[in-house]
């Protein structure tokens, strides 16, 4: 999947590949510079949650520009936007968070409840990436998308991430690890660490 992602990235003109600094700056812990990038090792990062919710506002919002915008090439670059992110996301929670959730929760449900769902929004990203640019298909599979993890998200805010603050986890030692594995896994994806971006208009 990995593969298809960059693949379509490397199809999008340079304009939109550019580095994400209006909307990337705000998922914290991600440098967007050489520099950031040697230093980020020296930056304080959020408590996990918070990091996380943070992500979430952002993709959501990415979602209501994919919904909105009406140029093909912008709409197709905030797919390919969304699936990155998501998949970094994803990624980094399933290797630092869960995890260590599944060691600090008696109960391991709530945990396989979450990787189910990110399995389920996997295969849609698969998809999208296969249904081809704007298309009528890939709108329809990136708006069931949107639906996903709304629900994945709200269920995450108000059931798995409070029950995370109640436990004896250093969330803030997570936050760094996840930030950081996060990074690693955009520089993977796109060959710099941030999200590929479009200009605004």
């Amino acid at each position: 999947m990995f593969q298809r992602l960059k693949a379509a990235m490397s199809h999008m003109s340079g304009d939109l590949r550019s580095p994400a600094k209006d909307m990337m700056n705000r998922m914290r812990g991600d440098p967007t510079t050489p520099t950031e990038y040697a230093k980020a090792g020296q930056k304080v990062a959020a408590d996990v949650t918070r990091l996380l919710e943070e992500d979430h506002r952002v993709v959501m919002g990415w979602f209501d520009a994919y919904q909105f915008e009406t140029d093909p090439s912008y709409k197709e670059a905030w797919a390919v936007r969304i699936c990155t992110a998501l998949m970094a996301h994803m990624q980094a929670e399933e290797e630092v968070l869960y995890p260590a959730a599944r060691k600090a929760f008696a109960d391991k449900g709530m945990v396989e409840e979450a990787e189910r769902e990110h399995d389920e929004a996997k295969q849609l990203i698969d998809r999208i990436v296969e249904a081809g640019a704007a298309t009528s298909e890939e709108e329809d599979l990136v708006l069931t998308l949107s639906a996903a993890i709304q629900t994945h998200v709200t269920e995450e805010e108000t059931e798995f991430f409070p029950k995370i603050r109640q436990t004896d986890l250093d969330l803030y030692e997570l936050g760094e690890q996840l930030a950081a594995r996060r990074t690693e896994i955009l520089q993977a994806l796109t060959g710099t660490g941030p999200m590929p971006a479009r200009t605004l208009h």
